[in-house]
């Protein structure tokens, strides 16, 4: 009966444990899968130097950024409001010609042509592929009161701060299309980056600009991860809840065991075994035990931290994340795990230290 009831305690812990860790392996892929695609986006999406974001833009044209020496690429950020299909969305152009779409990547990796930015092809973001099913080769109108405008969409492409519906075409096109859309900032690509102090100075001087109305690339870049940070606080704090939980069904199940042995270890002493013998056991009993259980909790909990990423994501989000695990941060918890299991596993042998083995007998 006692050994019925430790096999059937011991199951119930490893179970425990087993899935405690697997949420908690599956949300640390995610997150790490986020951050790693964050970044590559970041430093993909935020290619230029500076971005000029001013209270107001009249104070400044393309014409008047390229009398100073030092902008090799000039992208205007133009921006037109409306609804497609009763979804909140709107149309972005940073320019005329290819060269000011090179911060803008595809779902199919292959470059974007002139052809598909150009009237009266536009490009779509992920979101509104995956939540709305937009497809490449659909035409959709994009309503503003009683303007319109149809396009077909020529290509998906990566967007990752935006929920709503968004299409971006040249700026021609754009301007062509009897929208109404207003212009609201910049991007300047310096010709020589060390150069970046004195362009500053000189846009203050000539525009009249405050330091809040210029952002260097290494600002947004910051903001950006500080909102992924705050964003993901929460999750991490749930995953260390969870790994607490997985260390404290170790605990409790090792307590719980330790004292329904208790008499064996001093039954054991009293046939000839010794405590560093005893304590040998028990380490290797404790250690197997979790080895196996983190064997299973590995595909586990890569399999969750898949189902998040290729199903959760897309739907919650509408973003496609590939997933990316960091061995460092998965093995570090697993040390965590058994270090805290066999601590906890020698905890028992310490009353054999305090009592005779006469005692302990009876």
């Amino acid at each position: 009966m006692s050994s019925q009831y430790h096999i059937t305690d011991n199951i119930t812990s490893i179970l425990a444990v087993l899935v405690a860790l697997a949420a908690a392996m599956s949300t640390q892929i995610m997150v790490d899968s986020f951050e790693f695609t964050l970044n590559n986006y970041l430093n993909q999406r935020l290619n230029a130097d500076i971005y000029l974001r001013p209270n107001q833009i009249e104070k400044l044209s393309t014409a008047a950024l390229e009398d100073l020496p030092y902008f090799e690429k000039i992208n205007p950020f133009l921006v037109a409001l409306g609804q497609i299909d009763n979804h909140t969305a709107s149309i972005r152009s940073y320019g005329d010609g290819l060269e000011h779409y090179d911060h803008i990547g595809l779902l199919n990796q292959a470059p974007i042509t002139l052809a598909q930015l150009t009237k009266p092809n536009c490009l779509i973001n992920e979101p509104a592929h995956l939540k709305y099913n937009y497809q490449v080769g659909d035409t959709v109108v994009f309503r503003q009161n009683n303007l319109h405008y149809e396009c077909t969409i020529s290509g998906v492409y990566y967007n990752y701060g935006e929920q709503y519906v968004q299409l971006i075409m040249d700026s021609k096109a754009l301007e062509s299309s009897g929208l109404r859309y207003q212009q609201t900032g910049f991007a300047l690509s310096l010709k020589e980056v060390d150069n970046i102090n004195q362009a500053i100075v000189d846009l203050k001087y000539r525009f009249e600009l405050s330091s809040n109305e210029i952002i260097q690339n290494k600002q947004l870049k910051t903001i950006a991860n500080k909102l992924f940070s705050d964003t993901f606080a929460v999750t991490q704090a749930i995953n260390s809840l969870m790994i607490i939980i997985a260390l404290i069904s170790i605990i409790v199940n090792v307590i719980t065991m330790g004292k329904h042995q208790i008499n064996r270890y001093f039954l054991l002493q009293a046939l000839g075994v010794s405590l560093p013998q005893l304590w040998i056991i028990k380490m290797i009993q404790r250690g197997i035990m979790t080895g196996l259980t983190l064997i299973f909790t590995l595909p586990l909990g890569i399999m969750l931290g898949y189902i998040l990423l290729d199903f959760v994501m897309p739907i919650a989000f509408g973003w496609s994340i590939p997933m990316q695990i960091s061995w460092f941060n998965i093995s570090n918890m697993m040390i965590l795990v058994v270090i805290a299991a066999l601590l906890v596993a020698a905890a028992p042998l310490y009353s054999l230290l305090k009592k005779p083995v006469s005692e302990g007998l009876r």
